[in-house]
């Protein structure tokens, strides 16, 4: 028993207020799994206390899934997660997406960086899967490289967002392999790309996109969907609150094997529940509307 791995999981829930009406409910879970010892996935996110800030520059989410042996893949996903952060809001331009790609830059050259310091040292390189998403009101901004997934559920009914960056989907893309195919195949871990492999991001930036009350966004590692297909992920969150759903996904990639850290970040644009509501009236009553 003492030389079997430890489980260690970690989960936060909380709610963000986008309109005068409507709430982000958000749900965050990371899970180290059953066989590693070490976190690699890194979760982050930050909500600007100024509502002016907050009008302009919404709310920001992130998930990255690092690689690179013994410590390099756990340094490579917060360094990004902290720095994609950062940089987001320091970044001056009005734009949403291009101060997501600025910030994913600015990651990506920073881990860069540390692995030419690594090469001269003669340690691991790493690098990173990120997925980011900014929220402001009901926009929805989405940037991606490598495996990490972000997904879309309305009416139950899932659809995924990006697009991922790997060596079976440039193969199911190519006609070569079907998606089935895919999720069994023994290279399909193999990304194409990740920040840190150049200075510069070389990632995806989706189109806004509008999302409703009752939608669901979620960011997920690949240690989730190579164990829970899209029909299955889609169950779950439609059918429970988002606490729950972040509990019932982790439980279920390990009860499947649970070989890989496994992370995801729920977020259900709600109305006005009972607690919602007595949170804005002890608001008003303190002066927060001011």
């Amino acid at each position: 028993m003492a030389n079997q791995p430890v489980q260690s999981r970690k989960t936060e829930s909380f709610l963000i207020q986008v309109s005068l009406l409507d709430y982000l409910h958000v749900a965050v879970g990371t899970d180290v799994g059953l066989v590693r010892r070490h976190q690699e996935d890194a979760v982050g996110w930050r909500v600007a206390t100024d509502p002016r800030v907050l009008a302009h520059k919404g709310a920001i989410f992130v998930l990255a899934d690092g690689m690179g042996g013994h410590a390099a893949g756990e340094i490579a996903s917060q360094m990004a997660v902290d720095r994609i952060v950062t940089a987001y809001y320091q970044d001056p331009v009005i734009g949403i997406t291009d101060s997501l790609r600025h910030a994913l830059d600015r990651a990506s050259q920073s881990i860069y960086v540390e692995n030419r310091r690594a090469n001269l040292g003669g340690r691991a390189r790493m690098g990173t899967t990120t997925t980011a998403v900014v929220l402001r009101g009901h926009e929805l901004y989405v940037a991606h490289v490598g495996d990490s997934r972000a997904y879309l559920i309305r009416d139950r009914h899932i659809q995924q967002l990006t697009e991922d960056h790997s060596w079976v989907q440039e193969q199911v893309r190519r006609g070569i392999l079907s998606p089935r195919e895919a999720r069994a195949h023994p290279r399909r871990h193999v990304i194409t790309r990740s920040l840190g492999q150049r200075a510069q991001a070389n990632a995806d930036y989706y189109p806004v996109r509008h999302i409703e009350r009752g939608d669901v966004v979620l960011l997920c590692s690949d240690g989730l969907t190579a164990y829970l297909s899209d029909k299955e992920i889609c169950q779950v969150v439609s059918q429970v609150h988002p606490e729950k759903s972040v509990v019932y996904l982790l439980d279920a990639a390990n009860q499947r094997g649970g070989n890989d850290n496994a992370s995801l970040m729920v977020m259900k644009l709600e109305g006005p529940s009972l607690a919602c509501v007595r949170t804005q009236i002890e608001s008003w009553f303190r002066g927060g509307n001011s």
